[in-house]
């Protein structure tokens, strides 16, 4: 059965035809054509070409395992959700299932179906730990952080740093306009208390891991809005 997405997809389709084109490697985009790409450790750019009115490109990485994908445009911005009120000139489809389909105005290209998709990103390997912050390990999910639309996740269990100290600082693109607050589930060596998460304000994008008493490990799951 088809999913909401794929559903979506195809009524946008009905409206913008493309043709389905299976590529393997860094692309110059053609309109007209979605590119279903097809990688597994590769990073692919799929560069659009200059958006003549009413031209349409899909892309979609269903057919992905491993490896990284990045749209770009060789004029002009791209507009969508989570792309910032200045529109950007790159974003990730890094992930299994992502896709997205652009129309041009002229101008500009236009996310008028599917969404940036990050993938996962590990701390580790990405913007790294802070202030003696380390993965609690153990077999428990390590901390990373996921950018789809204007939509970013948090995930980790985490231990080791001292209450009130960043655990890590989210890069540009996945911060929030304002602050936020979460419980976090905290396991103690000493008596229970309590734990929580904050994210930065003003685009400051950093995550701090704030609790009380002897902690084992700080464990959260949190999900914002960058718009």
């Amino acid at each position: 059965m088809a999913d909401a997405l794929t559903l979506y997809l195809m009524s946008k389709l009905s409206t913008y035809p493309v043709v389905p084109v299976a590529v393997t490697a860094s692309t110059s985009c053609i309109t007209g054509n979605l590119y279903v790409v097809s990688i597994s450790t590769a990073a692919v750019v799929m560069t659009l070409p200059t958006p003549a009115n009413g031209a349409c490109i899909g892309v979609s990485t269903r057919a992905i395992t491993t490896g990284s994908v990045t749209v770009t445009a060789s004029s002009g911005v791209t507009f969508g959700p989570g792309m910032t009120s200045a529109g950007v000139t790159s974003f990730p489809l890094s992930t299994q299932g992502a896709e997205v389909l652009l129309l041009a105005d002229g101008t500009n290209w236009n996310v008028i179906a599917g969404a940036q998709d990050s993938g996962w990103i590990a701390v580790l390997g990405g913007v790294g730990f802070q202030n003696s912050w380390v993965n609690f390990s153990n077999g428990y999910s390590s901390a990373a952080y996921r950018l789809t639309g204007n939509v970013v996740r948090i995930t980790g269990n985490v231990k080791s740093g001292a209450s009130g100290s960043v655990i890590f600082t989210l890069p540009s693109g996945f911060r929030p306009t304002v602050g936020y607050t979460q419980i976090a589930s905290a396991v103690f060596t000493t008596a229970v208390s309590y734990g929580y998460i904050t994210v930065g304000a003003a685009g400051a994008g950093t995550v701090v891991g704030n609790y009380t008493g002897s902690l084992s490990t700080l464990s959260f799951e949190y999900s914002f809005t960058v718009d």
